[in-house]
């Protein structure tokens, strides 16, 4: 009952700025953050969900243009004390209210690596940087721990918005003093907005982290919402029928790309311009009448959603973080519960911290001493005093005793020696440290993809044991083919680079006296239908001619949920389990293996092994061998793991010896 007398009282209280309040635009950021939420509880449910906060964006880029724009022009000056206290109560103490919760709920769930992650990340957080140190610092590569596992990733979306806010409002008062004709400032703003745009989809895909998490490829849907207010369309009314046309195809733009776009899409790029010009057409919309489309979108239970927005953005991501990292699966029963634990936990955050704080009557310097510094301090000193006893391993904190439980098992690129790129430079070819034994001649090159990266280690004992010198280059996502003019369907994250790394690799190959090639063939197999088999087939047939030598590893088992650091989480989380059968999963042939083998029996010279001759007994396979541990993740073995697995060979025999006894005895 109490939010609904807020939605009623919305108008009184909700913009303080001389603006009228719109309901619409409430129920807008309903839709926004249902989406938002939906997709992060399964992406199945709504492919393009994550545009829920290209929504949000327009409509602050649109309120604050507004707010701006009418205090300039009332007073002839910048009020940038009086607009920055507004944002820090806006945003401010909700901000720190889920910090502050999050940092001390992590401590008793987080083991101590995570936790002090957790630690840096706060500080970035409440200094309006989330999204710089998610660039610089989280890693999207191949073996990248779980992003879903980060608990504040989701503010990287506030540290956009923050960092705007501290260059907009000198834009906006230039904007107004030197440029009289709203048109004109229009045109500017339409400038900015195109090249802002122009500039994340030409680093979409070279710069995927950077395209997606900075200012600079996102401030084009920010100002989508100020070209709205400098048009001087807020002061020309449509016919009737213009505006419910355009609302209309607003609300068909936006849900289209809630449906249709994925996260293979060009966003930020041209993929987002359906869901910010959607927006956009909206707002425009209800400017100047209520029209059927906006008289929707201020349903009542939209516009109650909308006004804890904020809020339900805020606290849904940790939630779903934390049950991603103590590997419970999000079902229906949970993903519901996820819910509403997100809206129970906003509706107390709006109820007791957003809303009081924001009205609360105060002083500029006590908002900015109480609200923003004095917090930013404390919860900045219990992080840096976390992180120096983590760092220290200090007993304050932890027994340390209780988490020397988990063995070695870093990914590959822990590893000096293991030369697998991820942006393609030829001079790695060359490199002595990508050779075992070094100063040798290398007459074996392992090549291919991160599938191929991980049999490193196996092949390095082996190298050891029969003598040969091994050279390593690998290419993360992309097959080993000599044909590599068409490869639409290798992710456009790595195309270039995979591209570029076939046509050197493939004027080399015939360089050596052996290649070892491995790669995610199952899943090649799947995006590549119907090329890959005749893509895969012609290499083969190529290289039998060229090389005296070819051995194709298959695609080793996946093991769903297993977790690598499940001893070391069980001692703060007793609830998980981390039995090694728990990993088990039974024997199935993959059909992309099986098109391997078959194509390898047509020549003498090319031959082909699958490790799940160890990985799988009695029709069960499991990620562990006599107790070790071999995989870093669900996918890849670690790189003691492989090496367990070539001494564990050469201790019991295997069909991978009979290939090596056949071609270096």
């Amino acid at each position: 009952m109490k939010l609904i007398a807020l939605s009623r009282s919305a108008k009184l209280n909700n913009y303080r700025d001389n603006s009228q309040y719109r309901a619409d635009i409430d129920g807008l950021r309903g839709i926004a953050v249902l989406s938002v939420i939906l997709f992060h509880i399964n992406p199945e449910l709504l492919t393009g969900g994550f545009l829920g906060v290209d929504i949000f964006f327009v409509l602050s880029g649109f309120l604050i243009t507004n707010l701006l724009v009418k205090s300039v022009e009332k007073h002839g000056r910048l009020d940038l004390v009086g607009f920055y206290v507004r944002r820090i109560r806006r945003i401010i103490p909700a901000l720190m209210f889920l910090v502050f919760c999050v940092y001390i709920f992590g401590y008793f769930f987080l083991a101590p690596p995570d936790f002090s992650s957790l630690s840096l990340s706060s500080i970035w957080a409440l200094l309006s940087a989330a999204n710089i140190y998610y660039f610089l610092y989280l890693d999207e590569g191949y073996f990248a721990a779980d992003s879903a596992e980060q608990p504040l990733l989701h503010l990287w979306s506030l540290g956009v918005e923050e960092q705007f806010y501290l260059i907009w409002p000198f834009y906006v008062f230039i904007l107004c003093r030197t440029l009289i004709r709203p048109s004109t400032r229009m045109w500017v703003t339409m400038g900015v907005v195109v090249s802002s745009l122009v500039l994340a989809q030409m680093l979409i895909t070279p710069y995927h982290s950077f395209a997606y998490y900075m200012l600079p490829t996102r401030s084009w849907e920010l100002a989508a919402g100020g070209v709205l207010v400098f048009s001087g369309l807020q002061n020309a009314k449509p016919p009737k029928w213009l505006g419910e046309l355009l609302a209309l195809v607003g609300l068909v733009s936006i849900l289209f790309s809630l449906v249709y776009v994925t996260e293979s899409h060009d966003v930020p790029g041209f993929a987002a311009v359906p869901v910010v010009l959607g927006t956009t057409l909206l707002i425009y919309a209800g400017l100047h009448q209520q029209t059927f489309i906006n008289r929707i979108v201020s349903t009542k239970a939209l516009v109650l959603v909308g006004l804890v927005s904020y809020s339900a953005y805020l606290w849904h991501w940790p939630i779903i973080a934390f049950l991603k990292y103590s590997s419970l699966e999000i079902t229906t029963t949970i993903g519901i519960s996820v819910i509403l634990a997100t809206f129970f936990f906003a509706i107390l955050s709006y109820q007791m911290v957003e809303r009081p704080l924001r009205y609360f009557k105060a002083s500029n310097r006590n908002i900015l001493v109480g609200y923003f510094l004095a917090p930013l301090l404390t919860v900045s000193a219990l992080c840096f005093a976390a992180l120096l006893l983590i760092q220290t391993q200090s007993g304050w904190l932890y027994d340390w005793s209780k988490y020397q439980v988990i063995t070695n098992t870093q990914p590959a690129f822990e590893y000096e020696y293991n030369c697998q790129q991820t942006n393609f430079d030829v001079n790695q070819f060359y490199l002595s440290r990508c050779v075992y034994p070094q100063g040798q001649e290398p007459t074996v090159l392992l090549a291919g993809d991160s599938i191929a990266a991980q049999y490193l280690g196996a092949f390095r004992v082996l190298a050891k044991h029969y003598g040969f010198s091994l050279r390593n280059l690998t290419q993360s996502s992309c097959p080993l083919l000599t044909e590599a003019n068409d490869l639409h369907w290798v992710d456009r994250k790595y195309r270039d680079d995979c591209i570029a790394y076939l046509k050197f690799l493939s004027q080399q190959l015939s360089s050596f006296d052996t290649i070892i090639v491995g790669g995610s063939w199952a899943t090649y197999e799947k995006k590549g239908e119907p090329y890959y088999r005749k893509l895969m087939a012609q290499t083969i047939d190529k290289l039998a001619k060229e090389v005296e030598n070819i051995v194709i590893m298959g695609k080793n088992p996946n093991f769903s949920g297993y977790q690598a650091a499940c001893e070391q989480r069980q001692v703060k989380l007793g609830f998980m389990e981390c039995d090694a059968s728990r990993y088990n999963k039974p024997v199935s042939r993959m059909g992309a293996n099986e098109f391997l083998r078959e194509l390898s029996e047509k020549y003498d010279n090319v031959h082909y092994y699958d490790i799940a001759e160890h990985l799988c007994v009695d029709g069960t396979c499991s990620p562990f061998k006599d107790g070790q541990p071999l995989y870093y993740d669900s996918l890849h073995l670690s790189m003691e793991g492989s090496k367990y697995l070539g001494k564990h060979m050469l201790t019991t025999g295997s069909g991978l010896l009979n290939i090596m006894d056949s071609i270096f005895q």
